[in-house]
């Protein structure tokens, strides 16, 4: 009989052990699935921030681009009574530039034939652009007309620009010429790196940031990977970023690296014009590593771990 008792006994508590595999087990999961939605969650909430980066930069440039739009506008105006001033149309010329710089690379006046007659590049005096698409396309509509992203003739050399060109008119609406203004791809550059980098100081140490911006027919032009910068056509590439803004609707996308084959976050957006500037239709990726995202919360989850560990180890033992 008291062989009995601790026979019961041992019967009694056969299951204890399955029941501390199945609570492990349990807490194991459980654990995983909360770190799967709290990483969804950081993920989400990364890629908001990032899509409102792009967002931003895209409004900024079109803010830039339209008030050089102003600035041709208004030249034609200034310089219609005085175009038989050759004197003074360069010297306004040299002031506009130094006055605006680094806005300006270049800025030039056109005879009604399409010559020279005053630039801040004195080679370019004497030239004759009568042939040239922008010149004639002034000519012929008497309206504005804006070179998209290319190396033009009249700027410095191997420097991508934004080219203005405005119809210079008599108050009879008589073509006189026209004047052109080149903006550098550098400083609308340098303008979305100083925002960049203030997302990146408000977030800390958690990563960096990259950005690019592609022209509407997907080639990029402006890469803060400068190894690849005006070497890729990301929409001939099918990548989904470059795809998704062409529907004009600001988001983001997790997505492969082109080049280094990691996950990452892209923020995108497309420039819509500003005011009655209708915009390039650029497109504006911004985006983060996926693992750089984590990292934050990657390091505060093994905190908890450990001091979960410390509690349940013991636990078990006792038990």
């Amino acid at each position: 009989t008291s062989m009995a008792v601790p026979a019961r006994e041992s019967r009694r508590y056969r299951w204890l052990p399955y029941l501390l595999i199945a609570m492990t087990l349990f807490a194991l999961l459980a654990a995983a699935g909360v770190l799967r939605f709290v990483e969804d969650r950081f993920v989400e909430a990364t890629g908001g921030e990032l899509t409102l980066a792009a967002v931003e930069i895209a409004e900024k440039v079109d803010r830039m681009l339209f008030e050089r739009r102003g600035d041709a506008l208004m030249m034609t105006r200034a310089l219609a009574s005085r175009m038989s001033d050759q004197k003074f149309l360069s010297e306004y010329l040299k002031w506009m530039q130094k006055e605006y710089a680094p806005v300006y690379l270049s800025l030039a006046v056109m005879d009604d034939q399409g010559i020279v007659v005053a630039a801040t590049e004195t080679s370019l005096v004497g030239r004759n652009y009568g042939r040239a698409a922008s010149f004639t396309a002034v000519r012929e509509t008497q309206q504005l007309n804006v070179t998209d992203v290319a190396v033009q003739e009249t700027g410095e050399s191997g420097v991508e620009t934004i080219t203005f060109t405005a119809p210079i008119l008599s108050p009879q609406a008589t073509f006189l010429g026209a004047v052109t203004l080149q903006v550098g791809i550098p400083f609308l550059e340098e303008v979305t790196t100083r925002t960049i980098r203030l997302h990146e100081a408000r977030r800390g140490a958690s990563g960096r940031i990259e950005y690019k911006m592609l022209t509407r027919k997907g080639r990029v032009f402006v890469d803060s990977n400068l190894l690849h910068k005006g070497g890729l056509n990301l929409t001939e590439l099918g990548l989904p970023p470059a795809l998704l803004t062409e529907a004009g609707v600001p988001g983001f996308v997790e997505e492969e690296h082109l080049q280094r084959h990691v996950q990452v976050v892209t923020g995108y957006a497309q420039t819509r014009g500003f005011g009655e500037f209708v915009g390039l239709g650029w497109s504006v990726l911004v985006r983060m590593e996926r693992q750089e995202i984590l990292a934050p919360i990657h390091a505060f989850l093994w905190k908890v771990g450990i001091i979960g560990g410390v509690v349940w180890i013991p636990m078990l033992v006792l038990l």
